[in-house]
């Protein structure tokens, strides 16, 4: 700031000078300025210790005033870096700055230094103020991405330039394996992750390798080692290798890990049946199935059963050879149980369980047969009351079976799904007599479910046939009425008929009639209640055999 004060002057403008010598030269600064007493004065880059200040009338020279003392002028010295420096600084790089200087002799010393938090300076080195320095990146332990370079004066620290922007010094490469981890077991054909970290790293092409003896490596990936880890299929050997080592490695450093072993991997069992869609039946036997891995046929294997998804377990059988299957009776189950499952064990890996899927076993299907008031012998067209009670079973037929020669063969009678069932048989018409015959009753495809009748009879097709009365006619007793008959053997001249009211358990004489007649009038007897199960016979009287009877039972309503 220049200020100055006047009077009385006409034009009220004045000339400003400046002098860096004394006074013997003059320099105007401003020229026909406002005489309003201040001015801004920019001072000249020099060093001087005698500059004063001149102010003067613009029209008359002789009315002027100087400073009646001198000041000085000093210009600040200055660095300033002048070249771009690399973004990355390696570990040996060779490296230049340059800096331009004002003020500052040549001779002057100079520091240049670097700092990876622009708090701390460590010193590169100090040399003469020439404008140059080649150097070579320092060495840190871990890379700094926020790096700074400064050149200042070593006599005066206040002066100094620092990079305009930061750059990156990095460590000393270095690249380690995480897993797997030294004394590592590393299962044959098994997936095994190989991990590592790393830092100060340029090169990313890395490899990873795997050796015996330390000699002789066998490549596992060249990859990039930004991936971090790689997941690596163990190869199958014919026996366990101890002391592996494992090495990562780029062209400027690497890492090995010793001390591994390659084994084979724990036994491992497959379950095949039964499996989470089966349904097996109680009291029945089932082959259980499985497939091992890694495991000899000899082993010993622990099975054990849970019936409540593996809350409780009970043992099967604890020294099982390795034969892939073993035969179980199912013991009985009162109700459904879905949450079964069995698993498997090896002695020397007791605590590394297989488990089966859940599946189910339900109560043993059964099925009652009853054929209602059997008797030892039947007729054509007969009827014959069956019926059946299935438990424990919505999927599978009840068949019912006849056979003819005491079970040799057997013939359909009815195959049906329903539970509680009557069914009404009529008596085939055979050539023959039949001695041994049998009903048979079944659920298809479900073992032990068979039940047999008593053997009975049943007699080949009779001469005469009953016309009347028949199956389910209704006849008062007191009453007269018909029996009619038709015959088709010209041998028989006459028979006895004879009735029973109690489906053939015990026959009344009734009388006796010659065949060609053809019918007889009965007069019905008087009895005490109504019979349902009445029937007519006819007998040889030349040999007393049965000759005709009635099909099925007529009633005698009192």
């Amino acid at each position: 700031d220049i200020k100055w004060q006047s009077k009385n002057l006409r034009r009220d403008r004045v000339n400003i000078y400046f002098s860096k010598n004394g006074g013997n030269y003059w320099e105007i600064i401003k020229k026909n300025t406002k005489d309003d007493g201040y001015f801004l004065f920019s001072l000249p880059p020099i060093n001087s210790e005698i500059c004063m200040i001149r102010i003067e009338d613009i029209r008359d020279k002789d009315i002027f005033e100087e400073s009646n003392f001198y000041f000085s002028i000093k210009s600040i010295p200055k660095l300033i870096i002048s070249n771009e420096l690399p973004d990355i600084w390696g570990v040996g790089d060779s490296l230049e700055v340059s800096w331009n200087s004002k003020y500052i002799e040549k001779q002057s010393v100079v520091e240049i230094l670097y700092s990876t938090n622009q708090i701390e300076w460590n010193l590169i080195n100090s040399i003469s103020n020439f404008g140059y320095f080649k150097f070579e990146s320092p060495k840190i332990k871990d890379t700094s991405e926020k790096s700074y370079l400064k050149i200042q004066l070593k006599d005066d620290k206040n002066i100094f330039d620092v990079s305009s922007k930061s750059f990156t010094i990095t460590g000393y490469p270095a690249i380690i394996i995480t897993e797997p981890e030294k004394y590592s077991n590393l299962k044959m054909n098994t997936e095994v992750l190989i991990s590592w970290k790393y830092k100060n790293v340029i090169n990313r092409d890395i490899n990873i390798s795997y050796s015996f003896d330390g000699f002789n490596w066998v490549n596992i990936i060249n990859t990039d080692i930004t991936n971090n880890n790689f997941s690596w299929y163990v190869p199958e050997y014919n026996e366990n290798i101890q002391n592996v080592s494992m090495k990562i490695e780029n062209s400027k450093t690497k890492y090995t890990i010793e001390n591994l072993s390659i084994v084979k991997p724990d036994p491992e069992f497959i379950f095949k049946f039964p499996t989470k869609i089966d349904t097996l039946i109680s009291e029945e036997v089932i082959d259980i199935q499985w497939d091992t891995n890694y495991l000899y046929d000899n082993s010993k294997i622990i099975l054990e059963f849970s019936s409540n998804n593996g809350i409780d377990w009970f043992v099967l059988e604890n020294n099982i050879t390795n034969k892939g299957r073993f035969q179980w009776y199912i013991p009985k189950f009162k109700n459904l149980s879905s949450d079964c499952l069995f698993r498997l064990s090896d002695h020397l890996y007791a605590d590394n369980y297989f488990y089966s899927d859940t599946f189910n076993v339900v109560p043993k299907p059964s099925l009652i047969l009853k054929i209602n008031n059997l008797k030892k012998e039947y007729y054509q067209d007969d009827i014959l009351e069956i019926s059946w009670l299935k438990q424990n079973d919505s999927k599978h037929n009840v068949n019912i079976e006849f056979s003819k020669n005491n079970g040799l063969s057997w013939e359909k009678i009815i195959s049906s799904n329903k539970k509680n069932h009557t069914y009404h048989w009529k008596i085939p018409k055979l050539n023959q007599n039949f001695e041994k015959c049998l009903i048979k009753s079944s659920l298809n495809g479900i073992d032990n479910t068979t039940t047999l009748s008593q053997n009975f009879l049943i007699n080949k097709e009779l001469p005469v046939k009953v016309l009347s009365p028949s199956n389910n006619d209704l006849i008062r007793s007191e009453s007269g009425t018909y029996i009619n008959w038709e015959y088709n053997d010209n041998k028989i001249s006459n028979f006895y008929i004879m009735y029973s009211l109690d489906n053939g358990m015990t026959w009344t004489y009734l009388s006796n009639v010659s065949v060609k007649s053809g019918f007889f009038i009965w007069k019905v007897p008087l009895i005490e209640k109504t019979q349902n199960k009445c029937k007519i016979k006819f007998i040889n009287s030349d040999n007393s055999e049965i000759i005709g009877i009635t099909n099925g039972v007529f009633t005698i309503k009192k």
